[in-house]
């Protein structure tokens, strides 16, 4: 039965790639903070000023932007910056699955479960970047959860978690939830040479924009003011935190979590409920592959807490992009903790009825013909649909 649900999931996640490239490829950039800052922080970059940033919010890490920049240089459609973020969440998504033990044909239903999110899709269309850093998140934890005894590795590695640090101010948070669990895994590997070769692409794509922006306004995290750094006068991104949100308005946060989330919310008590019973029970050793994900996913859902809020309805749904990290290990810990007690019908039943309640999606009658066609001529073909992708 599971085989039958993967395929109906890829078939959703092929209509869904289909129709929103028709759409990005036929509407323009429109999204707010789009317009703002992330399209000219992207013509900044080609413009040659990124080390000279004319605008307070320039002095953001910028590596999402100048894979956008390389959109504006090719002169390709700007809504497809996060097409292709998308597509790489998938493949992210179901290598992630099969990393920590989830049997394909689950994996790739899990893919398709976090891609089809509707905080996931409601920022297709835009220029926003935190599609992205859920990506340079998960390679990382790839990475570390299967470590190699090899150079290659390394830069690898620090590549990786130089794209995630220099995305966003808040990537550089993530990281610091990944690495120490797995210290002890990789150090054995580790020696001088190797440490350079992690520490060089880490520097390059990570820490470089950090060093940016000291350099020139003493204050790595520009344009905000933390500790006894000065940022703008007047900019205050941090005055208001998630976990206000919730105390003061916990009505408009589960309101905010079903519309971002649908039935997925429900993995933040479950798992807790998991890692709590694990520790009094000292089943953690039986459970590692489980447990590992579901504390990093906590870990990560109390670092969002901190992160900037505001007190408006649709800010509030919006601000939950920044929880991407947190409930993409809690949702895999629901599908691990569902594949070990053999309730995988269950959780695929759950993620395919979830697709029905998706945001109504514009009616492109003729797009049929390129959906159906070439799946069609596919699935005539494959006999054994484990190879589905």
């Amino acid at each position: 039965m599971t085989k039958v649900f993967t395929r109906i999931a890829v078939i959703f996640f092929a209509c869904l790639l289909i129709l929103y490239f028709y759409q990005a490829v036929n509407s323009f950039p429109s999204e707010g903070d789009s317009l703002v800052y992330h399209i000219p922080i992207a013509q900044s970059i080609l413009d040659g000023n990124v080390f000279n940033p004319s605008f307070g919010l320039g002095f953001y890490p910028s590596n999402a932007e100048a894979i956008l920049s390389l959109l504006i240089k090719l002169n390709l459609p700007l809504n497809l910056f996060n097409f292709f973020a998308l597509i790489l969440l998938f493949f992210a998504s179901k290598k992630l699955g099969l990393t920590f033990g989830l049997r394909k044909n689950l994996s790739i239903i899990f893919s398709t479960g976090i891609c089809s999110l509707p905080s996931i899709l409601r920022w297709l269309p835009t220029q926003v970047i935190d599609i992205w850093l859920a990506v340079f998140f998960i390679t990382c934890l790839i990475f570390l959860e299967k470590p190699e005894n090899k150079n290659g590795y390394f830069v690898k590695l620090g590549l990786t978690f130089g794209l995630l640090t220099g995305v966003k101010y808040s990537g550089l948070l993530f990281a610091a939830v990944l690495f120490p669990p797995y210290f002890k895994k990789i150090k054995k590997y580790l020696n001088c040479q190797r440490l350079l070769l992690f520490l060089f692409p880490l520097f390059l794509f990570g820490f470089s924009w950090y060093i940016r922006n000291y350099i020139l306004t003493g204050n790595p995290f520009y344009p905000q003011s933390i500790l006894f750094f000065k940022g703008l006068p007047g900019w205050n991104i941090l005055k208001n935190q998630q976990w206000e949100v919730i105390l003061r308005f916990p009505e408009k946060t589960i309101n905010a979590l079903v519309s971002e989330f649908l039935f997925w919310p429900i993995s933040l008590p479950l798992v807790i409920i998991f890692v709590l019973d694990s520790i009094l029970k000292k089943q953690k050793k039986n459970l590692t592959d489980v447990y590992r994900p579901a504390l990093l996913g906590l870990i990560s859902f109390f670092i969002f807490l901190f992160l900037p809020a505001s007190f408006e309805y649709n800010i509030i749904v919006s601000n939950y992009r920044y929880s991407y990290p947190a409930f993409i290990l809690l949702i895999l810990s629901l599908f691990l903790l569902a594949q070990k007690f053999k309730k995988e019908r269950e959780i695929s039943i759950i993620t395919l009825l979830s697709l029905m309640f998706l945001p109504p999606l514009d009616y492109h009658p003729k797009l049929i013909f390129f959906i159906l066609v070439p799946l069609l001529i596919i699935f005539g073909k494959r006999k054994n649909p484990e190879n589905l992708v």
